[in-house]
């Protein structure tokens, strides 16, 4: 072989040796190959970050829209609030995604509301796999479910409530209460609601004459012309002797009697200068005579809601002889007690009340007065829940509203610790009342929690206290 062959063949072989061991170029090559799901994986991480993102938000607006619908799920705008409620909380295009109208089916017979929706999330980085966009789905359904309740509402139908409108003020704001809470039905299940109307006595109603020592109606065969409508006992009881005018005991541990106003000087009281043809006038003044300032009678727990709403609907106000939220309360209380269970009669289940602490069950009380507690100036004529103000019963004479009142305060702060101790929930309203913090520190401390005492300076004030109530005592619950 020439050597210029040999140099060739040497040159060549180099080469090849060369090429087969240098990898550069197949480094290249796998990074080349490579970058694409490199890229694509990250997007992936990306996106799905992003993707999460829109999925809280996305749930977050559509409790809030669900919430809303069952709120007003009786209300013929509801599917325009949930849909409002929904854009306000995620307006299209938010965090890059547009978003379909929701889809809101509902059950106004269970109380269920259920929202969808689904939103579409442009890629940023999964282009390059080929997948431009992605969809999230949410979902929200509601359960409007008012919690098992027994609920009394303890109302001051005294004088003063006759005055710009107070009365019809108040009855307005009680009904406003009792729609949120029953809605276009007539009962809900294991929601029940009682009345207590309470001036400086409280009425138990003429059935129950067997809760009382002294009942005869002979009693009522006295000197003097009693107004024929009033020639029986309409139902009004005196408070029992301390501490049983401030417990739940039974009639069968401790007897009432009754209320019967024997003073033959005013038993054809004459109403005076008020307008006669006013019918809530004329309806207190028809209480002339034994029964007088005796208020219309204990609603006992009840399911119908138009039984409820008459009861409302009946109450008056009765001039005279003062305010006594404490015989309100006590009487509340006995609504109330499982103590009480089986004794009310009438449209009151046999079972009711339950027992405190029953599972998914509240008992609460709604206290309001639009004043002090107090005897009607003390008078020696006037009569009340303890008698003759110079009885005694309450406390010993001589008897002013100073030694009156601080007494009645301190036996409703007395029912009210024993309520909530027993697991009663307190909610306190003073209506009306002024700058007086006498009274508004007494029923900011009877109420459960602060936050459960209410002062509605004014009418309108009243409605919205009512309102606010009733939305707490409106239990929504989310089912998933």
């Amino acid at each position: 072989m020439s050597e210029y062959l040999r140099h060739t063949y040497v040159t060549v072989k180099q080469s090849i040796r060369r090429f087969t061991t240098d990898q550069r170029g197949a480094v290249a090559v796998f990074l080349a190959l490579g970058i694409i799901p490199l890229i694509g994986f990250i997007g992936i991480a990306t996106d799905a970050a992003r993707g999460y993102m829109v999925k809280a938000k996305l749930q977050q607006a559509l409790d809030a829209a669900a919430l809303a619908g069952g709120r007003a799920i009786e209300d013929p705008d509801r599917d325009d609030d949930i849909r409002g409620y929904f854009a306000a909380n995620f307006p299209d295009g938010l965090l890059g995604a547009s978003v379909a109208i929701p889809t809101i089916v509902v059950d106004t017979a269970e109380g269920i509301v259920d929202v969808q929706v689904a939103a579409n999330l442009p890629t940023s980085f999964m282009r390059v796999l080929g997948i431009d966009d992605i969809t999230v789905n949410a979902q929200s359904v509601v359960h409007r479910a008012v919690r098992g309740m027994e609920l009394v509402l303890i109302m001051d139908n005294t004088g003063s409530m006759r005055w710009d409108n107070k009365m019809v003020t108040m009855k307005n704001a009680a009904t406003e209460l009792i729609d949120i809470l029953y809605g276009q039905k007539e009962t809900i299940k294991d929601f029940y609601v009682g009345i207590v109307p309470y001036v400086s006595n409280v009425n138990v109603g003429f059935a129950h004459t067997d809760w009382t020592s002294d009942y005869d109606p002979a009693n009522f065969d006295l000197v003097g012309a009693y107004s024929p409508t009033q020639l029986s006992w309409k139902g009004c009881v005196l408070a029992r002797p301390y501490p049983d005018d401030t417990n739940d005991k039974t009639p069968a541990q401790a007897l009432f009697q009754t209320y019967i106003w024997q003073d033959d000087s005013e038993n054809n009281w004459d109403p005076g200068p008020y307008d006669e043809s006013d019918a809530q006038q004329a309806a207190s003044s028809n209480t002339d005579g034994p029964n007088l300032s005796c208020p219309t009678p204990i609603l006992p727990l009840t399911a119908e809601k138009s039984t409820v709403q008459a009861a409302i609907d009946a109450m008056v106000w009765y001039r005279r002889f003062g305010t006594m939220s404490n015989v309100g309360m006590v009487w509340g209380w006995r609504v109330l007690s499982p103590a009480w269970r089986g004794l009310w009669g009438g449209a009151t289940p046999p079972e009711l009340p339950l027992d405190y602490n029953e599972p998914l069950t509240d008992k609460v009380a709604i206290l309001l007065t639009d004043g002090l507690n107090q005897w009607s100036g003390a008078s020696s004529d006037y009569y009340y829940a303890y008698g003759y103000p110079d009885d005694g019963n309450l406390v010993p004479p001589p008897v002013n509203n100073t030694n009156s009142r601080a007494e009645l305060n301190s036996r409703l702060a007395e029912i009210c610790s024993s309520m909530k101790a027993a697991g009663t929930i307190i909610y306190t309203i003073t209506f009306r009342v002024g700058s007086n913090t006498e009274v508004k520190d007494l029923y900011k401390n009877c109420a459960s929690d602060p936050s459960q005492y209410f002062d509605s300076p004014s009418n309108e004030q009243l409605s919205q206290t009512f309102q606010a109530i009733g939305a707490e005592l409106s239990n929504l619950r989310l089912q998933q």
